[in-house]
């Protein structure tokens, strides 16, 4: 597999919500829908989530809030095959 920092969040790709309280707990979401500069994510069956798509300014990677951004809030990044 490949590497996947710095390529665009894609409609049909999984990312993985990791929580800063616990490291160990990582959701699976889908992307349904991608614009410009927003992203339509399933979370489970049901909820279906629009959120802004922001950009790491350590490695340009894209990346999103699913539940809103607030202190210690939960992220959505793709699956990188390399590193963390």
């Amino acid at each position: 597999m490949t590497n996947t920092k710095n390529t665009p969040i894609a409609v049909g790709q999984i990312l993985i919500i990791k929580f800063i309280t616990d490291a160990d707990l990582q959701v699976p979401c889908i992307v349904t829908n991608r614009t410009k500069s927003f992203a339509t994510i399933r979370l489970g069956k049901d909820e279906v989530v629009k959120t802004k798509i922001h950009k790491s300014i350590t490695d340009g990677s894209e990346f999103v809030y699913p539940y809103g951004k607030y202190s210690m809030c939960p992220i959505a990044r793709q699956i990188n095959t390399k590193g963390n």
